[in-house]
């Protein structure tokens, strides 16, 4: 299974979350919470993970009720 950041449209509004992919490259899940309240050792991780993040702006939003109806706890 892979994972990347994606935005999420859901009720309360758009956020970043992790999606999770099955073997054919289709969203099967997300995070419960999103992805943006999180904290790294360093500035220079931060920064990483902030570009990785970024990233999700790249990709068209995903409507939670399109993905395979499960959530990671």
């Amino acid at each position: 299974m892979t994972w990347n950041y994606r935005i999420i449209k859901t009720p309360e509004g758009f956020s970043v979350y992790e999606v999770f992919y099955d073997d054919e490259g289709n969203p099967v899940s997300t995070t419960v919470d999103p992805t943006l309240d999180f904290f790294c050792d360093t500035v220079e991780e931060l920064l990483e993970e902030i570009e990785i993040i970024k990233s999700a702006f790249d990709k068209p939003a995903i409507d939670i009720n399109t993905i395979g109806g499960k959530e990671i706890k």
